[in-house]
């Protein structure tokens, strides 16, 4: 059987190290695997990770990948070493950070670990690399799948966990789902973006943008509606033309586009609602939940010295509430 014995990686100053592959790497299924049809993402989640917490990933029911904490990739006597398909996926994570770094890219290795052991090959440390077969997942773009890691506590890398508040630990297995509505900026507020921002406000913001995206649709859909309906009706009577011009006034206010998009209401995020509009002494009595996010929205974007004093509890209605938005549109 065909195995691979030491890998090597080239440091930012020219410098070659090596380390060999261990003996307990199960290899039965490495001969099989063609770098190519795997993509390897560089990635992080709100702690850092230990070597143990590998996490499998689904997607309809296959094994699609694993995300690895870079600590894991080609130690000796991890717990997983056994299984060849864990040791297939660990290696070629391991084989795309070295392959890269002899083309001058190290976006997939670590910095301080370089500086701090000269003679290792530096993985990431506390962060990790997921590892997808493009055989499971197809070759389409797989932002796609942004939500679902968002919902399974998976972030972008960026080198640096400061800013990364999110409380939610990945579990043994990660299940992708291809999302209701594909948007790329929607993908990238999950998956990049909010997973760092590090005010209140903000949190709030990027939370909010993604209704604001989902109110675009819903006009959308309901202009070629009334258009449709325009053109069916013709020659138009009154009565059908009052029905019509009642559907165009709803079709751009916001509040009944928002009560139809945010169904059904979230217990947690409303209680969180709740929390923040008590302590700004604002009257919530007789207000359904999207009556609540949009009068937040509306103190926040126009009166935010109100809420100056409650940063934890803003923080919780955007950590809620784009959740809350991960599960019921994008992740279905």
């Amino acid at each position: 059987m065909l195995k691979v014995k030491e890998l090597r990686f080239k440091r930012r100053d020219g410098s070659i190290v090596s380390r060999d592959v261990p003996e307990d790497l199960n290899q039965a299924l490495v001969a099989k695997a063609c770098a190519n049809e795997y993509l390897v993402l560089a990635v992080s989640s709100s702690a850092e990770l230990p070597e143990q917490s590998v996490s499998m990933v689904k997607y309809k029911g296959k094994t699609a990948g694993f995300v690895i904490p870079g600590q894991a990739l080609l130690s000796p006597l991890h717990p997983r070493n056994g299984d060849p398909h864990y040791a297939a996926y660990s290696l070629v994570a391991a084989l795309e950070v070295c392959a890269r770094s002899f083309n001058g890219d190290f976006s997939m290795s670590s910095t301080s670990s370089e500086a701090e052991s000269p003679g290792e090959i530096p993985f990431l440390e506390g962060d990790a690399y997921l590892v997808l077969w493009k055989k499971i997942i197809g070759l389409g773009d797989c932002s796609r799948f942004h939500p679902s890691l968002f919902l399974n506590g998976i972030y972008s890398y960026r080198g640096s966990r400061d800013y990364c508040g999110i409380d939610n630990v990945p579990p043994e297995i990660i299940t992708l789902r291809d999302p209701a509505i594909d948007s790329q900026y929607a993908n990238s507020v999950f998956f990049n973006l909010y997973p760092y921002a590090s005010f209140a406000l903000l949190r709030f913001f990027y939370a909010y943008q993604i209704i604001e995206m989902l109110i675009g649709l819903d006009f959308k859909v309901r202009s070629e509606a009334i258009r449709t309906k325009l053109n069916l009706a013709a020659p138009v009577s009154i009565t059908t033309l009052r029905d019509i011009v009642d559907d165009f006034k709803k079709s751009y206010q916001d509040l009944p586009r928002i009560k139809e998009i945010l169904a059904p209401p979230c217990g947690s995020t409303e209680l969180a609602l709740d929390r923040l509009l008590d302590e700004m002494a604002d009257d919530r009595s007789d207000k359904s939940f999207a009556q609540k996010i949009y009068r937040v929205r509306n103190i926040l974007f126009h009166e935010h010295l109100r809420a100056h004093d409650f940063d934890e509890s803003v923080m919780s209605v955007g950590d809620n509430l784009i959740a809350y938005l991960a599960r019921i549109k994008f992740s279905v």
